[in-house]
């Protein structure tokens, strides 16, 4: 077996892991069956730059985040996690932002409303007036 194979496979593996991942869900995502999905991370199997970069955007990193290198896997790895927990905690700032937005909108036509009734209600009370 090549080492290459196995740190990627290693990097592959530790990814779906940390994430909370079944092997049965990335595979499905992929397209194969999850023997075949088990070969790569095993490093059975060669992966093109196609499939690579498939499953680096399942996982949320940059491709060559999955390229064996002499950087510490670990360290790779929980920095790519680290980026991946700080996109999600800032996709539920921006959806909080998107729902006050929303309120704001709202509370604003609602004062516009209320001007445009007060504003007819006084038309309506100065022509009776008359």
């Amino acid at each position: 077996m090549n080492k290459n194979k196995l740190d990627t496979g290693f990097k592959i593996r530790s990814l779906r892991q940390r994430q909370m991942k079944g092997q049965n869900a990335i595979a499905q995502n992929l397209g194969i069956s999850i023997a075949a999905y088990a070969k790569i991370e095993k490093g059975i199997t060669d992966i093109n730059i196609s499939r690579l970069t498939q499953i680096a955007a399942l996982f949320n990193v940059k491709p060559e985040i999955l390229l064996p290198s002499y950087i510490e896997e670990e360290k790779v790895i929980e920095s790519s996690v680290g980026n991946i927990e700080n996109i999600e905690k800032i996709n539920a700032l921006n959806s909080e932002v998107i729902k006050l937005q929303s309120e704001l909108i709202n509370a604003y036509e609602q004062i516009e409303n209320l001007k445009l009734e007060n504003s007819r209600h006084r038309s309506t009370r100065s022509q009776s007036k008359k």
